[in-house]
């Protein structure tokens, strides 16, 4: 991977990983079904009136905003308001590294080399003591919903690699455009036409910086990035990164909420950071 790319992914799971401590401030005073409603209408408007619709087929375009966008973040806030905790959610969601290598292979016919299997396998026993920390209070039923989830970003990334779009930014911003009435429309069924309406006639100062933050930081800057990334190098190099949002979940929560970094907590960051050098430093084995 180019410097320069390793440096962008890098900053994009730290921003990535943040995004959960901006959601749980958001969701104090919003539903988190119209926090991202509103989220994906902002990465929508108005730059889709500037914006031409990227070279893709229709149908490409539509099931990676419904799969992704749509779907993805409807189940994992649907697990979220079922009780699973955040911190558990930022790992259990970053098993679609592993849905994705394995998507990559069966659709794709990509092999990752040994290096990057052994890497990616390193990570997952540091997430695998990152959850062992945090599971013992979660429920079944949110923690299965936090995998489909996953499992849904996984098959997103593979929708994205066979599009190769030439343009990602409109690639995303006509995503969100699509995905915008479908959030939108689970929110008033999930949260009811009075209260949605009430927040949306006086938005407070927390929910605009919120969805800001989240809207052009989190959505239109980062999955540019990361779909660029997905598109121009083998799933099995830049889905491990995504191993790294824990540890800057973790990290933010500590830092801006007050949440506890125990030691084990640091030693599953040392695991997974060992197993993304693995994955980076050795791609080129096989």
């Amino acid at each position: 991977m180019a410097a320069r790319d390793l440096v962008l992914v890098l900053m994009l799971v730290t921003l990535w990983g943040s995004t959960f401590t901006a959601m749980k401030i958001g969701v104090v005073d919003v539903p988190p079904l119209l926090i991202n409603t509103l989220r994906f209408a902002l990465s929508a408007f108005p730059a889709i009136l500037f914006i031409p619709r990227p070279n893709v087929p229709l149908w490409t375009l539509v099931s990676f905003a419904l799969i992704l966008f749509g779907v993805k973040f409807t189940v994992l806030f649907a697990a979220l308001k079922l009780g699973l905790p955040a911190g558990l959610a930022s790992i259990v969601l970053q098993v679609q590294v592993f849905f994705t290598i394995f998507f990559a292979f069966l659709l794709l016919g990509e092999r990752p080399s040994r290096m990057s299997m052994i890497g990616a396998g390193v990570a997952l026993i540091g997430m695998l003591v990152f959850a062992e920390e945090k599971i013992e209070n979660a429920a079944l039923l949110p923690f299965l919903l936090g995998l489909l989830a996953a499992l849904f970003w996984g098959f997103a990334n593979i929708i994205v690699k066979k599009a190769k779009a030439p343009d990602i930014l409109s690639f995303v911003v006509w995503a969100s455009a699509i995905a915008t009435p479908v959030l939108f429309a689970a929110s008033l069924i999930v949260d009811g036409p009075t209260r949605v309406f009430t927040i949306l006639a006086a938005p407070g100062w927390t929910t605009i910086l919120v969805t800001l933050y989240l809207s052009f930081g989190a959505t239109l800057f980062g999955y540019s990035v990361w779909n660029g990334l997905i598109s121009r190098y083998p799933v099995a190099t830049v889905g491990p990164f995504a191993l790294l949002i824990p540890v800057s979940g973790l990290a933010c929560g500590a830092i801006f909420l007050g949440e506890t970094f125990s030691v084990q907590a640091m030693i599953a960051s040392a695991i997974v950071f060992l197993g993304l050098m693995i994955n980076v430093f050795g791609a080129g084995s096989s």
